[in-house]
């Protein structure tokens, strides 16, 4: 039988785990919805867009952790630490959350330039799309790298 404690230790963890990751991404939904609500004057619907969006990317992440979890709890019959390998995870949480923040920094430097330039808000709305392109790109790269490093994983 597995230690309670490292049970215990685990579960607490993973509920702390999940609990920030789906609040952080909910919340940036609600940030970058509101910079682009903002930006281009469209109140609500950017912002409850990309709540939406935050809360079903939340739901996932947290979906996956805990199947990840449960397989490497099943696999390992005596964990020292079940979570030292998901360092990955978290590299990926990052890089996502950082490809969200994206276009609300290029609208920032958007804004800058349009200052200094004296464009409007042209080069706002250009970086603010180049942002939401790269954003886009860079998130499906990286559900299909965890795709294909989850079907390695199962296969072996």
């Amino acid at each position: 039988m597995k230690n309670k404690g490292q049970i215990t230790g685990l579960a607490t963890e993973l509920g702390m785990t999940m609990g920030l990751t789906a609040a952080g991404l909910i919340f940036l939904g609600l940030w970058v919805g509101r910079q682009v609500d903002n930006l281009l004057g469209t109140t609500p619907y950017a912002t409850l867009m990309l709540l939406a969006a935050g809360i079903v990317i939340g739901q996932i992440a947290i979906i996956r952790l805990a199947i990840r979890s449960r397989n490497y709890l099943n696999d390992h019959e005596d964990p020292a630490y079940a979570f030292s390998d998901l360092g990955g995870g978290w590299k990926t949480a990052a890089k996502a959350l950082a490809l969200l923040a994206l276009p609300v920094v290029m609208r920032l430097i958007g804004l800058w330039l349009d200052r200094i330039l004296k464009t409007g808000i042209v080069l706002s709305l250009v970086l603010v799309i180049v942002g939401l392109v790269i954003a886009v790109v860079g998130i499906l790269e990286s559900v299909e790298s965890l795709r294909s490093r989850s079907d390695e994983e199962q296969a072996s």
